[in-house]
């Protein structure tokens, strides 16, 4: 069954202009009002689908130009993204009178998409499990498509996203009397194409370039009688009869592969679900289902509509499973960041200086800091600070991060640039009062007589000489600077909302 449900997004994303002859510009007040459907989803899911800086790219035009996207006279690949009232476009994007609107919409959203829309040459991650711990996890490789084409209306237009992917789901049993024979195990699908030639006019794409092989990422959710597990977000195409599909190496040193007798089909937007028997050191699949695309976890385009709460700096945020102290907002309340309740003390690296130098240099992506960390050790283990933030990270919640340097200065000044003493006690009374278990949270404590103690915390951006670009309290005043990574420093998590 196919579920669709619709998040009306009420964003006025567009205004009617008119210049006369003295270049003068007149507004039209009617709004374009935008609303989503994208496949597989269920209501509950319908909520965040861009956030943390995930957006959508739109081509706008007066008539059809799916031949030539180029030719778009209203819009080319402008980028969408969630404010407090929706998607909205930056720069603005304005209707000049037309009555007829075609749109072209497609996530996740690329600038370099504009030089060849017929041509565009996507790819699937390579490794989807490190995708995973990422807030928003694999869902780069999650294409999305859409096109509409009618007249402009004051009821809301429905944009129906749909997957260009295909989905293949791994649940893993054995005959095995040891349980936890497959813990931490790497499921790899082999032998796949991993990149598609896609017409963003059409919606039509083809498998290309050369066959890789995909990590696939863990599903919390395990099935009864099943030890784990997997989901990789492939290109869609025919895994020919005796090439191989899968590969499974253990924490015991042990593989398994498997090869089909018989084509194997991935479908665009479908997912196919595989039943993994490990018996006798042998390995056979078998298919439990195929059926269209389904997402468990909030896969929308927009905000649903509601009555979002507001919020003022250290106030206690609440929501969904969330929970923080505000530590910024946006004009509207609505949106910004919060730190977790708690807080340790820990390294950023506890290897040796030296082994491992990530690309984690990003004062302002902390995602892209935690790209570089797993780039080089896929488990954290020889990063606790960064593994402690992401493990916030759990079932149906996402977006919990260690902040890029820029979002913890932001942090620190809060708390220690201005009346440091009254500031923090102010920010310790919220977290003494919010109504969460003593044991779950902890107060900023400082000595404010020791000068010379440095109470810093610790970012996920690196210095280019490989030190830790940290921010808080020393010697008196707010203060930045770097320090060795392992040396422990005080950690909280960041969450945007």
């Amino acid at each position: 069954m196919k579920f669709r449900e619709l998040c009306i997004v009420c964003l006025c994303l567009f205004q009617f202009t008119a210049c006369d002859n003295n270049d003068s510009e007149t507004k039209v007040t009617n709004p374009l009002y935008l609303s989503a459907l994208v496949d597989g989803m269920q209501e509950s899911d319908v909520a965040y689908r861009f956030q943390g800086g995930q957006a959508v790219g739109l081509w706008l035009s007066s008539q059809e130009v799916a031949g030539s996207l180029k030719n778009a006279d209203i819009a080319i690949n402008s980028c969408f993204v969630q404010s407090a009232g929706g998607l909205v476009s930056e720069p603005r994007t304005y209707l000049k009178g037309q009555d007829n609107l075609v749109i072209y919409g497609y996530y996740p959203y690329s600038s370099d998409v504009k030089n060849d829309p017929e041509a565009y040459l996507f790819s699937v991650e390579l490794n989807q499990d490190s995708c995973g711990k990422c807030p928003g996890g694999n869902r780069a490789s999650d294409l999305l498509w859409t096109k509409y084409n009618g007249r402009y209306t004051n009821a809301p237009i429905n944009l129906t996203f749909h997957h260009l992917m295909s989905k293949v789901v791994l649940h893993v049993r054995s005959d095995s009397d040891v349980s936890g024979s497959f813990f931490d195990a790497e499921v790899f699908v082999t032998g796949t194409k991993t990149q598609a030639e896609v017409n963003l006019g059409t919606g039509k794409l083809t498998p290309t370039g050369k066959q890789a092989d995909i990590l696939s990422a863990e599903i919390l959710e395990v099935p009864q009688g099943y030890e784990i597990a997997r989901e990789a977000i492939v290109v869609p195409q025919i895994i020919g009869a005796g090439k191989q599909f899968l590969e499974i190496r253990t924490l015991g040193n042990y593989r398994y592969i498997w090869s089909g007798d018989k084509d194997l089909l991935l479908e665009e937007g479908k997912q196919i679900i595989l039943d993994v028997l490990i018996k006798e050191g042998e390995c056979s699949i078998t298919i439990k289902e195929i059926s269209d695309w389904k997402d468990s976890g909030n896969l929308v385009i927009g905000e649903a509509i509601e009555s979002a709460p507001t919020y003022k700096l250290f106030d206690f945020y609440n929501r969904k499973g969330v929970q923080g102290i505000v530590i910024d907002v946006d004009d509207t309340g609505q949106h910004g960041w919060i730190v977790s309740l708690d807080e340790v003390k820990l390294e950023w690296c506890t290897a040796v200086m030296g082994t491992y130098w990530p690309a984690s240099e990003n004062k302002t992506d902390a995602v892209a800091n935690l790209k570089g960390v797993l780039a080089v050790d896929p488990s954290l283990k020889a990063f606790p600070a960064m593994k402690w933030c992401n493990d916030k990270n759990k079932g149906e919640i996402t977006g919990w991060e260690m902040p890029a340097s820029g979002t913890l200065e932001m942090f620190a000044e809060a708390l220690f640039k201005e009346n440091p003493q009254q500031t923090v006690e102010k920010f310790n009374e919220t977290i003494r009062n919010c109504p969460v278990d003593a044991s779950l949270k902890s107060e900023v404590r400082i000595d404010w007589n020791d000068l010379f103690t440095k109470n810093f915390y610790l970012s996920s951006t690196l210095s280019a000489t490989g030190r830790v670009r940290v921010a808080g309290y020393y010697y008196g005043s707010y203060n930045i600077s770097t320090e060795s990574q392992n040396v422990p420093y005080r950690v909280r998590a960041f969450y945007k909302f």
